[in-house]
């Protein structure tokens, strides 16, 4: 790592709770579209509820997250 990117140590960082959970929302948002796409792109738009936790597998929803979406 150069030192022209590197942190200096005596800066001190101040975290933002309102902008931490406003980019936690905005990630979620982001997954839940993408899903929503996968869906959409499927023929005649539906998709087999025991296909969901497979679709849903390359955007890392946790086991049964995709069901619980859906319902």
């Amino acid at each position: 790592m150069s030192k022209s990117t590197s942190i200096p140590k005596k800066l001190q960082r101040v975290q933002d709770h309102g902008f931490d959970n406003y980019m936690e929302i905005e990630k979620k948002t982001r997954k839940i579209l993408k899903f929503q796409s996968l869906i959409l792109s499927q023929r005649n738009n539906t998709i087999p509820v025991s296909h969901l936790d497979f679709l849903a597998r390359p955007l890392r929803f946790k086991q049964d997250e995709a069901g619980a979406f859906v319902l």
